[in-house]
């Protein structure tokens, strides 16, 4: 915890910076729009290289996971019970699971809190399939799961929502 709120600070001294931004939304940025319009492209690009280094300086992991559509829609939608499918289901299983053997070879002693971006309904589904996965996994795994997922509006914290800062925008190494 000491970590995430070092983390945090350091985030929020970069986001302050001239020129200030209130959150980071990655499309925003690509687009040099909203908070980021009036920006010039070499602003943008700098701002972003120095949340890079924060992210680099706390050696921050990033996950991700994708499902074709199209093959979901023919494989597997239908085939399996209506509460799980969705092909969100299976991208969700991919980052829980992928968390927990990271965490398990790296910080066992740790538990985590899943933040993900504002899902509307989709949310609670999750949220009933994140507690239907904990219940499936053992006593020593769950206790690293923490509580169910936290959902928030992007604009809601300064805290970065890492899959949108992933996204959207490769910046030319320097």
């Amino acid at each position: 915890m000491e970590d995430w709120n070092s983390f945090s600070d350091n985030w929020q001294r970069v986001l302050d910076e001239p020129p200030t931004i209130d959150y980071l939304k990655m499309r925003e940025a690509a687009k040099l729009e909203k908070q980021f319009r009036r920006w010039r492209a070499t602003q943008r690009d700098a701002k972003l290289r120095r949340l890079i280094a924060v992210l680099r300086a706390y050696n921050v992991v990033a996950l991700a996971s994708f499902i074709n559509q199209r093959d979901y829609s023919q494989r597997v939608k239908g085939k399996m019970p209506e509460e799980y499918d969705n092909p969100y289901f299976f991208c969700f299983y991919d980052l829980i699971l992928g968390t927990l053997q990271y965490q398990r070879r790296k910080h066992p002693d740790w538990n985590v809190q899943f933040v993900f971006d504002d899902q509307g309904r989709l949310g609670q589904k999750v949220s009933c399939w994140y507690v239907k996965l904990k219940s499936l996994y053992s006593p020593n795994l769950q206790s690293m799961m923490g509580t169910t997922p936290d959902f928030r509006k992007e604009y809601a914290s300064a805290e970065p929502i890492f899959p949108d800062f992933t996204s959207g925008l490769i910046l030319p190494h320097r």
